[in-house]
């Protein structure tokens, strides 16, 4: 039997009409009453951990679809803020490491551990597929910090190094994955076709409160994995650029004005972060080279990197 407060928003959920949904806030907050009802703090992990690759349709199919990881990885990129309602992962690639980050969308006042280790876990799960079953991250990192105890015991049941009070959830390994082939078959192409049509018209239809919003979050989603342009928002969009630029002309957008906002946001950020090469940064915000980045940062801040990071981080 459910614990009781879990049965409240149960019972709530059953009053739902077919075509409204749960919010994100109840969602959650059911996950973590259910994971303190059950005194099991690494529920979320265990359930992605132990889930069925069956039940990930048809994530599962497109993701074995492509013909090495870096095409799955992309095409699960496309995939998951469609299915999963608003949450994102990104994809980058800092030299010989991989990072795939899982954000969800702000929801103050309530605690999202077991989601987050829920979905890591579901998404080694995912790459385990591809990479066979003994296959291990690098390494974990999760935003909110854990005891002792509850690190240790995380650590042990994930058989990975983990970081808490991270600066982002994500799992990291190696990048010479990425050429990895598929040795299993996924279902035929027109089966496929049907999915990429059906997550389409589920982006289409999304609540983004405009079309350029849904460019920025793929320039969020996808800056550090390919350069940044407008063919390849167009390819992500299944429509053409001329049609990207019309409706972003409708909204009053420029995309080169979008993708400089979105260079300059991720570029603060990437800067307050220590260690932060700034060649590695330049190349994964998709500038030539640091000169370009340079240049290019004294116009967003009148300083350069390397004397904002004096006056500002030190």
């Amino acid at each position: 039997m459910l614990p009781l407060r879990c049965q409240v928003r149960h019972a709530d959920w059953q009053r739902l009409k077919p075509n409204e949904s749960i919010t994100l806030g109840h969602y959650l907050a059911f996950f973590e009453d259910v994971a303190a009802e059950l005194g099991d703090p690494q529920l979320g992990a265990r359930l992605g951990l132990n889930s069925r690759s069956s039940l990930l349709s048809p994530l599962r199919e497109l993701f074995l679809s492509g013909q090495t990881l870096h095409d799955a990885l992309l095409e699960l990129n496309r995939s998951t803020s469609a299915l999963q309602g608003g949450t994102q992962t990104q994809l980058r690639i800092d030299h010989d490491r991989v990072y795939i980050s899982y954000q969800l969308p702000r929801c103050p006042g309530t605690d999202n551990r077991q989601d987050v280790e829920f979905s890591l876990c579901m998404l080694i799960r995912i790459l385990q597929l591809r990479l066979g079953e003994h296959w291990r991250p690098q390494e974990i990192r999760l935003c909110h910090a854990l005891d002792e105890t509850d690190r240790l015991a995380l650590a042990r049941l994930l058989d990975s190094p983990l970081v808490d009070a991270a600066e982002s959830n994500c799992i990291v390994f190696a990048a010479h994955w990425l050429s990895h082939a598929c040795a299993l078959q996924g279902c035929s192409e027109d089966v496929l076709s049907f999915f990429r049509e059906h997550i389409h018209a589920l982006c289409t239809d999304q609540g983004a409160s405009s079309f350029h919003d849904k460019v920025r979050r793929l320039l969020e989603q996808h800056m550090g994995e390919q350069a940044p342009s407008l063919e390849l928002v167009a390819s992500r969009l299944y429509l053409s650029p001329r049609s990207v630029q019309r409706r972003l002309a409708q909204e009053q957008v420029v995309f080169s004005d979008l993708l400089e906002q979105v260079r300059h946001a991720l570029a603060l950020e990437r800067m307050r972060q220590p260690g932060t090469r700034i060649d590695n940064l330049a190349d994964s915000l998709g500038y030539a080279d640091s000169a370009a980045f340079s240049k290019a940062f004294k116009r967003w801040t009148g300083l350069s990197p390397l004397r904002y990071r004096r006056q500002f981080l030190f």
